[in-house]
């Protein structure tokens, strides 16, 4: 994977303000971001675009983040998948890479997408 590809993330979040915080964050740690804020408009940019990490908000208005796991594996067999969950579900019908709680700091998510995206 290309240098600019092994950093490009798709953030999945319908919060506008975490989307923003997220995105800000993630870009002043040198990733590309594309963020998108539903599962329908992350069907659709999984089309146009390749990505190394795929960070999907499980709790979207149109419907939870996992249930986009299957297609994501099959379009982006290489990406990393991190689920942001507000707490530790007891089970999850389709495997991530990682689980990161909304309450876990910045410096945590970060921590694992290096580990996540760097030691492939």
């Amino acid at each position: 994977m290309s240098g600019a590809a092994r950093d490009s993330v798709l953030l999945v979040e319908d919060d506008v303000g975490n989307a923003l915080t997220l995105s800000a964050l993630l870009e002043d740690s040198g990733f590309r971001v594309d963020a998108v804020a539903s599962l329908a408009e992350s069907r659709s940019q999984i089309r146009r675009a390749s990505y190394a990490l795929i960070l999907i908000d499980n709790q979207l208005g149109d419907g939870q983040g996992h249930e986009l796991i299957p297609e994501l594996r099959q379009r982006l067999p290489a990406a990393r998948i991190i689920l942001v969950c507000g707490e530790r579900p007891a089970q999850l019908p389709h495997p991530v890479d990682a689980l990161h709680l909304k309450g876990d700091a910045f410096s945590q998510l970060l921590g694992t997408i290096q580990r996540l995206l760097h030691t492939t």
